[in-house]
Order: C-alpha cells, then structure tokens, then sequence
C-alpha cells in the first residue's frame, strides 16, 4: 500500500481516535495499540471482541476455607520474563501465573490466620493474545512457544477442551527496549501457509523460521482449534451497501480483518517502538 494510498491516509488520521499519542513518525507499544484498537471498535459496536477472556482471582482462607473471588475481563494476558537464566518455556510460564501463591501480608477476615491465591480463566475466546513483557535482562532471552497451546487445565470450568494453533507472532528487532523495529508473521488459516510482513514486504516463510523467533518474540496470537475468528458484527452496528464501499474502504476492512491473510502490502506508520510501557504523553 503507497504512502499516499487514501485507505492508509484515511486510517493514519483517524488513529488519534484510539489515543492521542498515535501519530505519525512518533514510537509507540504494539500491545498498547492493540488494546486502544479493542476498545474502540467495542465502544464505537463494530464487532464483539474475538480476544476477550475472563480471569479469576480466588483468595481462599488455609484454615477455615473461606473464598472470596473477583473476575475481570481482559483482551491479552501479560506473561513477564524476569529471570534469563531460568526454563522459560511458555508453558511453563503460564503455569506461573496460575500457580498457587500463599498469602503473608493477608488474614481472613473470619478466622485471622493466611490464605492462598490463585488465577484460572472463566471463560475464553476463539483467539488468545499473549504478550511476553521483557526486561532489560531478558530482552534477548529465548522464550519456547510451541504451534499448540493446551489451556484447558487453567480454565475453572473446563467441561470442554481449550486447545489452540499458533496464529501470528509479532517479533522486536531493537538494541534496547526503547527502541526498534516489528515485523509480523501470519499464518493463513485456510492453507496453513505463514506470511512475513515487513513494512511494505509480504512474502512466504517457512514454518520453521517462525518458530525460530524465539529470543525476538514479543506478541503470540493464538486460534482455538476448529475455529477461523472472523469479526462477528455487532448487533448495534451499522450495516452497509456493499456497492456503497468503495476499493478503498475494502483496503481498510480487509487490513483489520483478523480472520484472512492480508496480501496486500502494509506500511509501518514511523518507527515502531519495543516491549516496554510507552511513554507519557
């Protein structure tokens, strides 16, 4: 897609609608983008969420088993890499962040004495988005993903399976945190293939050049097997005339179309920036 494309013209300026700080040629987070883009489309009633899932903090008493729980709903799941010398694999990273943790600093309020924690999934949706957050310490250390992921034993009720093939994988090529540069690879659902989008570049790449990008990773989107996630419209929205849109307009849906291999070339809007939080504004 040109530069002076009006499809990209049209969306470069609208991208102050997710947040201010998106403007051209200024560096910002690729997970931060992603959430604003959510809740957008959530709040403007495009579509209901493919990524949204709900997570659990159950806090129950050692001794008198008293339970208290709180859900709230998420649309990625921050997986931290503290330690470079540890086996980080994802599993067992996600098996961290589900772990039971034993509560000092915390009394039941029925009996005085600790409790424990833990976090499972309520529910989950058709995608899952993973996002490795690095440190200055673990920016080049290696995370092993594998092309299936099993979370049915994190679900609190799990009277199905929650299995899912690996979907994309954004990587961060950078010196340091605060700087560098994305490049995304897309698997087409349909044929299994993988695609490499580097700025303006979409070409084919091999499964395992993928699964080689394992000290560069930075986002991991998962698709529930049997499953292509395509956007499901909202009840509220808004439906058109397809002979109303123009070759432009199908630009920009098809560029947002989680559910199809993008062919048309995409271009980055400046210089993305790298795993940690962004900046203020």
């Amino acid at each position: 897609m040109p530069d002076n494309s009006p499809a990209l013209v049209k969306l470069i300026s609208r991208l102050t609608e997710l947040d201010p700080r998106f403007v051209r040629n200024v560096q910002q987070d690729a997970s931060e983008f992603l959430l604003n883009l959510f809740r957008y489309f959530e709040k403007s009633a495009v579509f209901r969420n493919p990524f949204c899932f709900d997570l659990t903090t159950t806090i129950e008493c050692s001794h008198c088993c008293t339970r208290s729980s709180h859900s709230e709903t998420h649309y990625l799941l921050n997986v931290p890499i503290t330690d470079p010398k540890s086996d980080n694999q994802l599993c067992r990273l996600l098996d961290t962040v589900c772990q039971i943790e034993h509560l000092t600093d915390y009394h039941c309020d029925i009996c005085k004495t600790n409790a424990q924690m833990k976090v499972s999934f309520l529910s989950l949706s058709s995608n899952f988005l993973i996002c490795l957050k690095r440190t200055p310490a673990t920016k080049n250390t290696a995370v092993i993903f594998d092309e299936v992921l099993y979370l049915t034993k994190y679900v609190s009720q799990n009277n199905t399976s929650f299995d899912y093939d690996l979907s994309a994988v954004i990587t961060h090529l950078g010196d340091s945190l605060d700087q560098g540069h994305y490049i995304c690879y897309r698997k087409n659902l349909l044929t299994g293939g993988w695609f490499m989008v580097d700025d303006a570049r979409v070409m084919p790449c091999e499964t395992g050049r993928v699964m080689r990008q394992q000290k560069t990773a930075y986002m991991l989107f998962y698709t529930r097997k049997n499953e292509q996630s395509p956007v499901v419209p909202s009840e509220n929205a808004e439906t058109s005339n397809e002979d109303d849109i123009t070759k432009s307009d199908r630009e920009v849906k098809l560029f947002f179309h989680p559910g199809k291999n993008v062919r048309e070339p995409q271009k980055r809007w400046g210089v993305c920036d790298a795993f940690g939080s962004p900046s203020a504004p």
